[in-house]
């Protein structure tokens, strides 16, 4: 065997062993459950809430939200750093229940090339939510108004560190690679929402029916926004110009702008809701000991 082989076969076992001894016992189960649904639950409920903003956009009552303009907004309310604070845990646990998905295959996804590459995606979104729950502690516990406002303005974050990106030797081929990323990012979205994201719930039939047709719409949103987030990146690298790259709130106003905007961000709007609302009925119905 060679030494790939034997790396792999050694994580392999290990992982086993890890999985086994934490659903073997009754406390390691119900501490599994915590975490797993505690992270479904914030996740879904920032999913509501950016979904609602960006209705009130489609409005035309306010601009497009960014994911650091929604953890300010939460910020501002009577109690609110301690509310966002609960929101950073919540998001902290759902990255560390991805990484054990990635780590330790809770999601029985297997140690072949296709497995690995479905967990290396859980991986990414582990970093991805762990990222967003740091920048909303920071925003709860730092009260000086100058780095709340820096942190929530999310389209002047990604340009600067574009811009400095493109400054580097084949920097724009990185900025391209963000945007491949991206879209790849979004694609996985619907090839996601065919089966695997049902696997581990436990629902009646009826009941299933119903979840699926809300867990697909808002994959389906996720996809279109992670593509368009991509374009923009693909564009900056294409033009070298940091100013063309954008997060969600560039996303969704550039979407706006397309023949019908109105109507297409007010469906993203709600297609970002039934993800809220798929991630809230996941945290009720997920089975994270279901092999």
């Amino acid at each position: 065997m060679s030494r790939i082989g034997r790396t792999v076969a050694l994580s392999k076992a290990l992982a086993g062993r890890l999985r086994t001894a934490i659903r073997g016992t009754a406390l390691g189960a119900r501490m599994l459950g915590i975490l797993a649904r505690a992270g479904y639950a914030t996740h879904g409920l920032l999913y509501l809430f950016v979904g609602l903003l960006a209705m009130s956009a489609a409005l035309g009552k306010t601009s497009p939200p960014s994911l650091g303009e929604a953890f300010s907004i939460i910020d501002e309310l009577p109690g609110g750093w301690l509310l966002l604070l609960t929101v950073a845990l919540g998001l902290c646990a759902h990255a560390g229940w991805r990484s054990l998905e990635a780590l330790l295959d809770f999601g029985s996804h297997g140690w072949g090339a296709r497995g690995l590459f479905r967990r290396a995606g859980k991986l990414a979104e582990a970093f991805f939510y762990a990222g967003l729950g740091l920048l909303a502690a920071v925003i709860a516990l730092d009260r000086s108004a100058h780095v709340r406002e820096e942190l929530r303005e999310e389209a002047a974050f990604l340009v600067v560190w574009t811009g400095r990106v493109l400054d580097w030797p084949l920097g724009h081929w990185l900025v391209a690679a963000v945007g491949i990323g991206a879209i790849v990012v979004g694609v996985l979205q619907i090839l996601r929402s065919r089966r695997d994201i049902f696997r581990d719930m436990s629902a009646g039939d009826r009941a299933m029916v119903a979840i699926r047709l809300v867990g697909r719409a808002g994959f389906g949103a996720r996809a279109v926004i992670f593509g368009m987030v991509g374009v923009l990146f693909l564009s900056a690298a294409w033009r070298v110009e940091a100013s063309a790259a954008g997060g969600v709130r560039a996303a969704l106003t550039a979407l706006a702008s397309v023949p019908l905007g109105d109507f297409v961000l007010l469906a993203l709007s709600a297609g970002l809701m039934l993800h809220g609302v798929f991630g809230l009925i996941k945290a009720c119905c997920h089975n994270p000991v279901k092999p």
